[in-house]
């Protein structure tokens, strides 16, 4: 049989992850092609990049129940249902795949509600784009993916605290150095005063920026830490620093930061992740698609 539909997976995956234990997606391969009575043939179909068709389609599945909170990244590679999905799974286990649907549609419509008041379906508005907004809407959700996993691969680093927190501030230390920070500085846990680094925006030193690195998972930043950050500049009489952690900050800890008499910025976990794609921090070239369009001034030279 040709391989089911991204809902079908969807359905199908959840139900392999309802014994609530983390599952790393490499793992469901195979039981979800058991599942679906898969032949060697099918699993071999590939996409235009080579890679396997089944395997692409089970990952963006993966990727579809998170993004309708019926699952959530646990660990690098891994997912584990959450409560509404267990919720889902008991109460509508025969039309799971028409009610994943469902609720992928209205996950799509509810970020834009309050952007506009005729919200459309999800097929609607993919039936009235242009191929262009259809090309940078897949872009978008390719990245939008790619986000989540840089954010789960970044939240699990180290195999302590310590080391979670010193892989962090390298990782951070060479993301700001690739957006033109000349050669930041580790400053040391055991001296850094509060602050993790320093970088220099000009060549001789005299523009300083400090950093400070926070890893953290769930946990949000809240306004002690900010406090803190901000003390530290005071000892060292500097101005600007960038406080960036892998998780988000609570609104005190934002509204700390710009009521500060200093220049702060706050990088949280989706910008961080923004920034690595960006700068090609953990992220490596998958294909290049070129899209051509008519010369029409070498036709009138010709």
């Amino acid at each position: 049989m040709p391989i089911p539909p991204q809902d079908n997976l969807a359905a199908a995956l959840l139900s392999l992850i309802g014994d609530e234990k983390e599952h790393r997606i490499r793992d469901l391969f195979d039981p979800l092609a058991r599942h679906f009575d898969l032949t060697e043939d099918d699993l071999r179909e590939t996409i235009k990049s080579g890679e396997s068709r089944f395997k692409k389609s089970t990952q963006w599945a993966a990727f579809a129940l998170r993004q309708a909170m019926f699952a959530e990244a646990a660990g690098r590679g891994s997912v584990k249902i959450t409560d509404m999905g267990k919720k889902i799974l008991q109460e509508n286990h025969k039309g799971l795949d028409l009610k994943i649907r469902q609720n992928l549609i209205y996950s799509e419509n509810r970020d834009s509600a309050d952007k506009s008041e005729e919200t459309l379906s999800l097929e609607n508005r993919k039936e009235n784009a242009l191929p262009d907004d259809r090309v940078e809407e897949a872009l978008a959700e390719i990245n939008d993916a790619l986000k989540q996993d840089i954010i789960s691969a970044v939240r699990s680093l180290g195999t302590t605290p310590q080391e979670k927190g010193a892989a962090f501030e390298r990782l951070v230390l060479n993301l700001l150095e690739k957006m033109g920070y000349g050669s930041p500085h580790h400053l040391g846990r055991s001296h850094d005063g509060g602050v993790d680094g320093v970088m220099y925006r000009d060549a001789f030193g005299l523009d300083r920026i400090y950093m400070q690195a926070k890893c953290f998972d769930e946990t949000r930043v809240g306004k002690t830490p900010i406090e803190s950050f901000i003390a530290a500049l005071d000892r060292k009489n500097e101005s600007k620093g960038i406080f960036i952690t892998s998780s988000n900050f609570e609104n005190p800890a934002r509204k700390t930061a710009e009521n500060a008499n200093k220049r702060i910025i706050l990088i949280d976990g989706d910008k961080l992740a923004e920034l690595m794609i960006k700068h090609d921090i953990g992220v490596r070239k998958k294909s290049c698609i070129i899209i051509k369009e008519i010369d029409e001034q070498w036709f009138e030279d010709i």
